[in-house]
């Protein structure tokens, strides 16, 4: 999930959730500035909280996939990849 809920996987923010997700990001770098926190050192706070955020969103996504693709497979309804190499 990145800002507001708008994923790369396909998001459903909506505008509050998405002014929400600008103040997130908008607030700690008013208090940065406020503190004297450099340029440099700003930037490197949104990379990190991005990469964190980015992240989150793909374990969420890896874990959705799984937990659709888990009933398939035990129903034996989608081969696996290695029964395709190795066979």
């Amino acid at each position: 999930m990145f800002i507001g809920r708008a994923s790369l996987s396909g998001g459903a923010g909506t505008l509050p959730e998405a002014i929400v997700g600008g103040l997130v990001l908008g607030v700690p770098n008013d208090g940065m500035n406020l503190l004297g926190v450099g340029t440099d050192g700003q930037q490197v706070v949104k990379g990190l909280a991005l990469l964190v955020t980015v992240g989150f969103d793909v374990w969420q996504v890896h874990v959705r996939f799984t937990a659709q693709l888990r009933p398939r497979l035990a129903e034996g309804g989608a081969p696996s990849c290695r029964s395709r190499i190795w066979n």
